[in-house]
């Protein structure tokens, strides 16, 4: 069983060598300028205080309320001169 283990193993190092291989060819990565590296590090390490905004209800309803009146507003027309 330790065997079947092993060889597993191994052929999942194979296959994961043989996939960073195979992307490393066809995607040609580069490396990015150490100035870049810097800046995300400082802004991934610094916490910033996140502002979460809150939906705006009012608008959704005049704009909801806008659309129905506009509808039947159009239907009205239609039936009445059409």
């Amino acid at each position: 069983m330790n065997k079947i283990l092993i060889g597993e193993k191994l052929n999942t190092q194979t296959f994961s060598m043989n996939l960073e291989s195979e992307l490393s060819q066809r995607l040609r990565p580069i490396q990015p300028r150490s100035e870049f590296i810097h800046q995300l590090q400082s802004n991934l390490t610094n916490a910033k205080r996140i502002h979460v905004e809150e939906r705006n209800y009012g608008l959704a309803l005049v704009s909801i309320s806008v659309g129905l009146f506009f509808g039947a507003l159009s239907l009205w027309f239609l039936r009445r001169f059409i």
